[in-house]
């Protein structure tokens, strides 16, 4: 496993201590490991000969059994097919057990009914002893607080990008995969921390390796382009140092949708307050440099950035016109804070391109399907005071 340290160690302690509780809940993102674990925990506590640090052993006839799938004593199941006629069924099965415990571990929780979690909160409640449930899911808001309330709750956050990238080294090792380190780093970075999506984008880049190169940084920019921290701190940095950052704009809007650009300042965002709160590791050794320079060049005005670039506000825009736009605003309310002036001819060119944008905005919106976001309509012009305060 990579990374969780903490749930891991907590997992580890059950199986040594042969003390696990009838449900426990693996709480996170996506490709962080959480089913992962389950299986290999599962496997730890069903082993005959699990090792001094209660791995499993994977060679004794309960581990080939489960690595087999073929093992009465363990039960996966994907709770989007699940109905009500499976959980009624799952209570009678829960009762035929062959060893000292009986795993069952229920994927993608949160895709259970309301309805349907009512009925499994009953068979968790009457399960006999050894019998061990383990819910995996990605957001625990759809969860009912009564299953939640019973259950030891893990949390699994996104993996480190140095760490994430030194996993990938030994998989590529493994594999014969040629490789530049800060590429995998890139990779990484990508992924927003998740493992699987990493992994993926490994397989992927060997198969567009045509070169035979191997996994090169340019490979990597020229399939993802460059929304890497990198390209967003010099966007933040022309933000507050240069007249236009249109330049810095281009390059990270050609390899990200607004989605994907709003997710990338954002996490960039999230890890400037972790270095200003004294949290270097957060981030890799390579881009730290950067990082320090952008809270050296805002000082006192990061959080007022941070309010500007808030998630709220992002939410907002569907476009990378409205993007650019809400950007302009940014760098203009920095400036005005800072008692610099803003170019008059630059704010009548912007409210210029701003109405026209809208306008563009508006009708896109009309002739395509957006998220379940809704989208802003304007009735009336942008205004000089809204892009660029009072």
């Amino acid at each position: 496993m990579v990374g969780q340290q903490e749930s891991i160690a907590i997992l580890r302690a059950m199986v040594e201590k042969d003390s696990v509780p009838s449900t426990i809940a693996l709480l996170g993102r996506s490709g962080c490991g959480k089913t992962s674990s389950a299986r290999v925990f599962s496997r730890a506590l069903l082993c005959d000969h699990p090792d001094a640090k209660s791995k499993p052993c994977n060679i004794c006839p309960s581990c080939k059994k489960h690595l087999q799938d073929s093992s009465v004593s363990y039960k996966e199941l994907d709770s989007a097919s699940l109905n009500i006629n499976d959980l009624r069924q799952l209570k009678q099965d829960i009762y035929y057990k062959t060893t000292k415990y009986k795993v069952i571990v229920l994927d993608e929780f949160h895709a259970i009914a309301r309805s349907s979690q009512s009925v499994l909160l009953k068979v968790l409640e009457e399960a006999p002893p050894g019998v061990v449930f383990m819910i995996c899911t990605t957001d625990p808001e759809k969860v009912l607080p009564t299953i939640l309330g019973r259950s030891v709750q893990l949390y699994f956050s996104p993996i480190d990008p140095t760490e994430l990238a030194k996993r990938l080294e030994v998989i590529c090792k493994a594999e014969g995969i040629k490789y530049e380190f800060n590429a995998l780093v890139q990779i990484a970075q990508i992924s927003n921390g998740q493992a699987r999506d990493a992994i993926f984008s490994i397989e992927k880049l060997n198969l567009l390796d045509s070169s035979l190169s191997g996994i090169t940084q340019a490979l990597v920019h020229q399939v993802y382009g460059d929304a890497s921290d990198k390209a967003v701190l010099n966007l933040l940095l022309a933000l507050r140092t240069k007249p236009s950052f249109k330049e810095e704009f281009d390059i990270l809007i050609k390899s990200a949708t607004p989605y994907k650009f709003v997710s990338e300042v954002y996490r960039v965002i999230t890890n400037l307050t972790y270095i200003h709160l004294h949290a270097p590791h957060t981030v890799p050794d390579v881009t730290l440099p950067l990082y320090l320079n952008i809270l050296n060049s805002y000082g006192e005005d990061l959080y007022r950035l941070i309010r500007c670039l808030s998630e709220e506000a992002f939410s907002r825009f569907y476009s990378v016109e409205s993007l650019f736009i809400f950007l302009l605003w940014v760098q203009s309310e920095i400036a005005l804070k800072q008692g610099q002036e803003v170019s008059p001819l630059n704010s009548v060119e912007s409210l210029h391109q701003a109405n026209a944008f809208n306008a563009a905005i508006q009708n896109e919106s009309q002739n395509s399907i957006q998220p379940s976001t809704p989208q802003v309509q304007r009735s009336t012009p942008f205004s000089t005071s809204e892009l660029f305060g009072n």
